[in-house]
């Protein structure tokens, strides 16, 4: 793994606008990737591959679930993990009517992020050349999951 593959440009050279750029953004390369972003469109086969256990049943042979960014973590990989309209092992989630930074998407449901089943992005771009840009979720969009 080369060493700067996921460094982000917005840290280390000039700061991405992303104001300017706004809801133009649809796919981004993971060197852009930032905490709290989250991206659209990963095949539920590719994220059982990595995490071994989620999505317990595929519905359809086609089927995708969100991916939230976690963490970018220098020199090492982007952490991100599943989203779920199914809470079952969450322990936070994104409230619904969340307006998406950047994009200005707003989110028409509960978010679960399944945190359980975290991962590191794979280099392969088969995994993350499709995913489609939702936007950034900001912090005060994040909600505990309240006991039952």
């Amino acid at each position: 793994m080369s060493r700067k593959r996921f460094k982000n440009p917005g840290t280390a050279q000039r700061p991405i606008n992303w104001d300017l750029l706004g809801s133009a953004v649809r796919r981004m390369p993971p060197a852009y990737w930032e905490k709290g972003m989250m991206f659209g469109g990963a095949s539920d086969r590719e994220v059982l591959k990595q995490t071994a256990f989620f999505p317990e049943r595929r519905r359809h042979p086609s089927g995708t679930h969100p991916i939230y960014v976690l963490d970018v973590i220098e020199c090492e990989g982007i952490m991100v993990c599943p989203c779920s309209t199914k809470g079952r092992m969450a322990v936070r989630y994104i409230r619904p009517g969340c307006c998406l930074e950047i994009t200005g998407k707003v989110l028409d449901r509960r978010s679960y992020l399944i945190e359980a089943f975290r991962f590191m992005l794979p280099q392969d771009p088969a995994f993350w050349k499709s995913l489609l840009f939702l936007g950034k979720v900001p912090e005060w969009c994040l909600e505990p999951v309240q006991g039952p």
